[in-house]
């Protein structure tokens, strides 16, 4: 039996001798109709060059600012291997532009100045590459993030300001941190602040390794920063002066730690694990939890106030 071959309006099903390049060109409107949201990649390197160069393979652009600049929502951003200097300004996207990297120590963003370094957009990616800040200006942060997925970064905060942290969340949906490692040496590590109902939503951290060396390591402190999970994590204040491993300042519920190791500060005779700040209701799950602390702390976790199903 006879088959036809259907016309899909891609090509044209001539017999003969055909003008092929006549035919690609008749059809490329077509075939980029159906490939409409072809997105790019930019890439930047040490030694590029913003004014000649075009974001392309061989001729990349010299600093991140410049690729942001040029990118279209949904580009990607590649990093190649070295040190990205960005102390002339904090790097604030304001559209879906990923940055990704070549490795946590292949590609690092470093700055020496006291600036934050980084403002996520909500819906961007970051990935494989280290974030490094050894500025001293209090209450800085080394990336905000604002509904964004960070995977595999190292972000390092070393900081001489009291109150920087390594990640600050001011929103919540779609904000996802997972086999990061996030070292604050004056600060906390991760400062979750969702401060009104709009900013609300799940924060998940997962396969996380967060550790400050003088303060609290992981903060919670937004009146409306609820729902985080916790898993898989292992988090460290190593601090002399009270900090804890996760301390609770506001009332939240629906918080979730699980599978997780928790370290409150021992040098100056032991703090909780995990702290609540005040009398509040406190709806939190915790479940198979390891919490070390010095001997001489009073209790693995501070006086429950409504903090549920705990199984540690």
């Amino acid at each position: 039996m006879a088959t036809t071959t259907p016309n899909l309006g891609l090509y044209k099903p001539a017999r003969g001798d055909v003008d092929w390049d006549t035919e690609v060109n008749l059809n490329q409107d077509r075939i980029d109709a159906l490939f409409v949201a072809r997105a790019d990649i930019l890439w930047v390197a040490v030694d590029g060059d913003d004014t000649d160069g075009d974001g392309t393979f061989n001729l990349p652009y010299a600093t991140i600012a410049k690729a942001i600049t040029e990118a279209a929502a949904g580009d990607t951003i590649m990093l190649f291997p070295g040190t990205h200097d960005q102390s002339a300004a904090t790097l604030s996207f304001a559209k879906i532009v990923h940055l990704k990297g070549f490795g946590v120590r292949e590609s690092v963003i470093i700055t020496g100045t006291a600036a934050s370094i980084l403002e996520s957009y909500p819906g961007m990616t970051i990935e494989n590459l280290t974030i490094q800040a050894t500025g001293t200006e209090s209450d800085s942060f080394v990336v905000q993030l604002t509904g964004t997925v960070l995977r595999s970064v190292n972000v390092e905060d070393a900081s001489a300001g009291s109150g920087a942290k390594g990640i600050y969340i001011p929103y919540g949906p779609g904000t996802v941190v997972e086999d990061c490692n996030i070292i604050a040496d004056d600060g906390y590590a991760i400062y979750l602040f969702l401060a009104a109902p709009g900013d609300a939503g799940a924060v998940i951290f997962r396969r996380v390794h967060a550790v400050s060396a003088d303060d609290v390591c992981v903060a919670i402190a937004g009146a409306d920063s609820d729902d985080a999970l916790f898993e898989h994590c292992y988090i460290e204040s190593g601090g002399a002066d009270t900090d804890y491993g996760i301390e609770f300042a506001h009332a939240v519920t629906g918080t979730v730690i699980r599978y997780c190791t928790i370290k409150g500060e021992t040098a100056g005779g032991g703090e909780e694990s995990i702290h609540v700040a005040a009398a509040m209701n406190l709806a939190v799950y915790l479940c198979a939890l390891n919490a070390i602390i010095d001997a001489t702390a009073t209790n693995d976790v501070a006086t429950p106030y409504n903090v549920v199903d705990a199984d540690i």
